[in-house]
């Protein structure tokens, strides 16, 4: 689970002998009006089901939002932290990829056990099918521990860590354990320029054999581009693309 603190508040807490500070309500017929939490903190509420901010444990505005949205809560020191709903969230749209062809997909994302976890299933139009559950764990190093389990239920456990660069890459290191055992170890790059994210990844299989990959991956609205390209572990070019359109 990610966990979001918000940065300490430089806020002096007034005098005993001054007046709380003011606290926007929005209630519906009643118009706005002010009121104050423990420590007269400002704190805005909102009508029930809308997004509403509340005091937590230190009277610090904590942001919250519908059930059936993102929500927050406070931390055992009080800060705010950021969660996905238990009941998540589910996106639809269509697909279009230059090896399998034009399909459509759904990607539901939740957490399980503090896990975020996203399940996607493909639906291609010449009747193949393709799905995966993929589970991401924030490990207390900043490392990653994602599980992913394909539609024949075979797992294969990825360990991820990154370092950031001075030119504001971001260095990778991961190790891939298949459900055989096998493990392939990828090393690489990564850099965020002008809403584009480019990867420039060498990846090296159980049998020593290497694969060097650019990965290239932009958003506009709600349209994912993705392309990737380099040589295989066979010595053959790999030229493939898919655009991934979500429905508003």
């Amino acid at each position: 689970m990610t966990t979001i603190h918000a940065a300490p508040s430089t806020m002096l807490r007034p005098a005993l002998d001054q007046k709380p500070l003011p606290v926007m309500k929005l209630d519906p017929g009643n118009g706005p009006k002010t009121a104050s939490n423990a420590q007269g903190l400002p704190v805005m509420k909102m009508a029930p089901g809308a997004r509403s901010v509340g005091p937590n444990a230190n009277g610090l505005p904590v942001m919250k939002m519908g059930p059936a949205l993102a929500n927050a809560s406070p931390t055992v020191n009080g800060l705010p932290i950021m969660q996905i709903d238990p009941s998540g969230e589910t996106e639809t749209g269509t697909v279009q990829s230059s090896t399998d062809g034009d399909g459509s997909f759904t990607r539901t994302t939740s957490m399980v056990d503090g896990h975020k976890v996203v399940d996607t299933s493909v639906s291609y139009t010449d009747g193949k099918t393709r799905s995966h559950e993929r589970s991401v764990t924030l490990n207390p190093d900043g490392s990653k521990t994602v599980t992913v389990t394909n539609q024949n239920g075979k797992t294969k456990t990825i360990t991820e860590s990154a370092t950031k660069n001075s030119d504001g890459s971001v260095s990778i290191a991961k190790q891939v354990t298949k459900a055989n055992g096998d493990v392939t170890t990828i090393s690489g790059t990564v850099m965020k320029l002008d809403g584009e994210t480019q990867k420039h990844l060498t990846e090296t299989n159980a049998d020593g054999k290497t694969e060097t990959l650019d990965v290239t991956s932009s958003h506009t609205g709600n349209i994912a581009v993705h392309h990737r390209t380099g040589t295989g572990y066979d010595g053959q070019s790999i030229d493939k693309s898919s655009t991934w359109t979500t429905y508003a």
